[in-house]
């Protein structure tokens, strides 16, 4: 009997979430409970269920999209204690509370938390009037640890009481300029995520033995030659786009599309093949193919 009073109490949960939009306020967003869900997951199905566990209590209506477990972020938020608006004409959700600024922007890539820029590896959506975004980038955000139990498949967050250090304090103001420039310089042209990309090959190359330790080093190196043709033909001294600081701060967040990759090159107009016959293919991304 206890079994299908729950079953009865989630089938009306959903139907009331289902009548709901992202930026309305009211009991149908308030979909923390502290009970089992009592669901039967579906491994297959594109938006499965998934249990999802906050401090200990169960979050209605985690679900399981393109691998990755999500959470809806109004009913999230408010139940942490934070405030959560919409704005329709953007299409953007903010949550604001003593310790936390954040936007959401319905189909994003990203989240900005206290003027950081966290890469979603998905993109925020929208289920049953809800906001859904991925749930680590967000637990970033909010300062929660997270624990996945493959077997039960159930996504475990605990509240650390502190939320993502801000912008001012982590980003470097210098290694945000230098990236974006050579971003802009090298990958102006290209999609967003080949723009992180360039990024990501400059930081592999900092951290690398073999090359200078600073981000300006590494653009300005002319060991065994010049090594990035902005450095010669001028263009790094351009001003860098907007798109291209996202990309920089992404990059420093530690977005990387290509693993341990140390150079890129666009195959059409290269001018040397030194790269494709002595390095090992990694990716290609826009008009760049990225090598390790």
């Amino acid at each position: 009997m206890n079994g299908i009073k729950r079953m009865a109490a989630l089938m009306l949960a959903i139907v009331l979430a289902a009548a709901s939009f992202p930026g309305t306020a009211g009991a149908s967003d308030d979909v923390i409970i502290g009970d089992s869900l009592g669901v039967e997951l579906d491994p297959n199905a594109p938006w499965a269920l998934v249990s999802a566990v906050v401090d200990g209590r169960r979050v209605l209506g985690a679900r399981l999209i393109d691998s990755l477990t999500y959470l809806p972020l109004r009913s999230v938020c408010e139940d942490a204690g934070y405030s959560v608006s919409w704005d329709a004409a953007t299409k953007t959700a903010a949550v604001s509370g003593e310790k936390l600024q954040m936007t959401v922007k319905l189909g994003g890539t990203y989240l900005v938390a206290n003027g950081r820029y966290i890469y979603l590896n998905g993109t925020v959506q929208l289920c049953d009037g809800m906001l859904y975004v991925p749930s680590r980038p967000l637990a970033k955000a909010l300062g929660w640890s997270v624990e996945w139990d493959g077997s039960t498949r159930t996504a475990t967050f605990t509240s650390t009481g502190e939320t993502i250090k801000s912008g001012d304090e982590f980003y470097n103001e210098s290694e945000v300029k230098w990236l974006a420039k050579i971003i802009t310089a090298e990958a102006g042209g290209e999609p967003f995520l080949g723009q992180i990309a360039v990024g990501a090959v400059v930081l592999n190359r900092m951290r690398s033995p073999k090359y200078p330790n600073t981000i300006y080093g590494v653009i300005f190196d002319r060991v065994g030659g010049v090594q990035f043709e902005p450095t010669l033909n001028g263009s790094i001294w351009r001003d860098p786009s907007a798109n291209a600081v996202i990309a920089a701060k992404l990059a420093l967040e530690g977005t990387n599309p290509v693993g341990g990759s140390l150079f890129f090159l666009n195959p059409s107009i290269a001018k040397s093949s030194w790269i494709q016959r002595n390095r090992t293919f990694f990716v290609r991304i826009g008009h760049h193919d990225f090598y390790l």
